[in-house]
């Protein structure tokens, strides 16, 4: 699971950066192509394709509705069942595809081998063990289905943060000079001060540190305060620091 989600987020990086650029259409086009590599990886293949021929990108909230509206139809259409014989074939299908994604959201938390943990509507959360779950989508799908929507959204932030955080590594080694030692980043900051200066500050395993930029911190330079205090070599050519408010733009 997540090999898709990676490329996703990449995607939505990329789309971000062009569409700063006026580049609208084709920005709006690569979070479609993200949307849909993103529900590969949370939804079974059959319930994706499924989804697609209705028209149905799957995200974790119209999955959601999807459960909660169709979980109790009878898809099967058999023989003599009056119910399943008048439904439509559009309904036939929405009602198979909330099937799949509730048997799929309970296999994926069985798969873990422990409860879950989600934020409950009224604030707070709520611990949910396999058995409590496959009580609640007999009893209760509206609810059943709201706790597989918070779940599945708190994973995709999880796996987005996670991303993340290794794009702000990977940014941080590739940043190193030709011949420069290779280090290995344990920590990386993205720091910013009230005068619109940022900074970045890298700390390696060997315990030593990079500043890259440079901000205001207590009232002086945090570059002149890490050189200082060892933590960093002193740097002729390092940028100046702001100390001037006025070249920020003006709320209103």
């Amino acid at each position: 699971m997540q090999k898709f989600s990676k490329i996703a987020q990449a995607l939505d990086k990329i789309a971000d950066s062009i569409e700063s650029h006026g580049y609208i259409r084709e920005a709006y086009e690569l979070d479609k192509i993200s949307e849909s590599l993103e529900a590969m990886d949370i939804f079974p293949p059959e319930a994706v394709q499924l989804a697609k021929e209705l028209g149905i990108t799957l995200n974790a909230q119209n999955a959601a509705e999807i459960v909660k509206k169709y979980l109790n139809t009878n898809p099967a259409g058999n023989v003599g069942d009056k119910e399943a014989m008048g439904l439509s074939p559009k309904l036939r299908s929405l009602a198979m595809l909330a099937m799949i994604l509730a048997s799929s959201f309970l296999s994926q938390v069985e798969a873990k081998g422990k409860p879950i943990t989600v934020n409950a509507p009224q604030g707070g959360t709520i611990t949910y063990s396999v058995n409590d779950l496959k009580q609640l989508e007999k009893g209760d799908p509206k609810s059943f289905a709201i706790v597989m929507e918070n779940y599945q959204k708190q994973e995709a932030e999880h796996h987005k943060s996670r991303f993340q955080d290794s794009v702000n590594v990977d940014d941080a080694q590739n940043s190193r000079k030709p011949g420069q030692a290779d280090k290995t980043v344990k920590n990386v900051e993205e720091l910013k001060d009230a005068f619109g200066n940022t900074a970045r500050l890298i700390t390696y395993t060997d315990g030593k540190k990079k500043l890259e930029g440079d901000i205001m911190h207590g009232g002086v330079s945090l570059r002149d305060k890490l050189v200082r205090s060892g933590e960093i070599p002193f740097t002729p050519d390092a940028p100046m620091v702001k100390t001037d408010r006025s070249s920020l733009p003006r709320q209103s």
